[in-house]
């Protein structure tokens, strides 16, 4: 069975393929509804811009790395409102403060 720290452990170490940092730390999770008893996780995130064109890339990825994980429904979609701003930490990891 798998538990919702495994779900959020495994966001912590997918990389955001353009800038290198995982996609908690980015905060591109919006919305994270994870069922431990039926397996089933509603996912929404954000990306740095709609533009990306490695979204549906990241998309297929993740849901791959959750249902090897043993997930049974996995439901990922994306939100750009409001849009994506970096964290304080992000800021300063980026040389940006």
């Amino acid at each position: 069975m798998v538990l919702k720290s495994e779900i959020i452990e495994t966001l912590k170490n997918y990389l955001d393929p353009e800038l290198g940092i995982d996609i908690w730390t980015l905060g591109f999770i919006r919305e994270l509804d994870f069922n431990e008893t039926k397996q089933t996780l509603r996912l929404v995130m954000t990306l740095t811009s709609p533009l990306c064109p490695l979204g549906s890339v990241m998309i297929r990825e993740l849901d791959t790395k959750f249902r090897n994980l043993g997930v049974k429904d996995v439901a990922i979609s994306l939100t750009f409102d409001p849009p994506w701003q970096p964290p304080a930490v992000v800021k300063e990891m980026l040389g940006m403060s």
